[in-house]
């Protein structure tokens, strides 16, 4: 899938966010979260829908904080996103841990 994306994303430069977006999906499948949420914030800087990458990157930060018992990985989310829908949440799991 990822490769296919890829692929989709040279022949149609235009459609690259939206591939980008996708194959962020595929690595978060794959629990590949540091690389998913590297693809959402390519997908976001390419001009995809802001609070959907923020959705997406929040449950990327959520999975690797709950894999690694590590509250901080929630300061990825702020950095990208400091009012994002989620931010309150990110702040109050951060600060708890």
């Amino acid at each position: 899938t990822i490769a296919a994306y890829r692929a989709m994303a040279r022949q149609f430069p235009d459609d690259e966010g939206l591939c980008e977006g996708q194959i962020g999906a595929a690595l978060f499948f794959l629990d590949r979260h540091d690389d998913a949420i590297a693809a959402y914030l390519k997908a976001l800087a390419l001009g995809q829908d802001a609070a959907m990458m923020a959705e997406n990157v929040f449950e990327a930060c959520e999975a690797l904080a709950r894999q690694h018992d590590d509250p901080t990985q929630y300061q990825r989310y702020l950095d990208a996103f400091p009012e994002g829908a989620q931010a309150a949440i990110a702040r109050e799991r951060l600060s708890a841990g």
